[in-house]
């Protein structure tokens, strides 16, 4: 079984290292094996160069009293990251085997020069098994 995802459907602009999707945003992937992600790199602003990592974590925060924030989540087991890309317009591929949480977000995890960069992660959730 396979779903399209949107990790970043739309553009997104960040800049400032450290800068992760808003947790409301994030899909639920914990029923899926394979994700096949594609980051479409928009444009570098000033940046020479950027590293677009993804986080996981088990709560979107939407729960009242919801003491979770993009600082509570971690990088998944193998650490998806988008290489340091220094190029834009740029399309870099992953398809990771995962051990990820519930939820999956993107998070800006460094940039050379002053940005700002923008970008979009869509892709497949694969699942082999029922």
């Amino acid at each position: 079984m396979a779903r399209i995802i949107d990790i970043a459907s739309q553009p997104i602009t960040a800049s400032r290292v450290g800068q992760s999707g808003p947790l409301w945003e994030a899909p639920e992937v914990a029923v899926y094996e394979v994700l096949d992600l594609q980051l479409q790199l928009l444009n570098l602003g000033a940046a020479t160069s950027c590293l677009i990592t993804l986080v996981t974590g088990m709560d979107t925060g939407n729960v009242a009293g919801s003491l979770y924030s993009p600082t509570d989540w971690v990088y998944p087991v193998g650490g998806v990251t988008f290489g340091n890309v220094t190029t834009a317009p740029s399309y870099l591929i992953s398809t990771e085997s995962l051990a990820c949480l519930r939820y999956v977000s993107w998070h800006l995890g460094a940039m050379t020069g002053a940005g700002p960069v923008t970008f979009t992660i869509r892709g497949m959730a694969r699942r082999y098994h029922i």
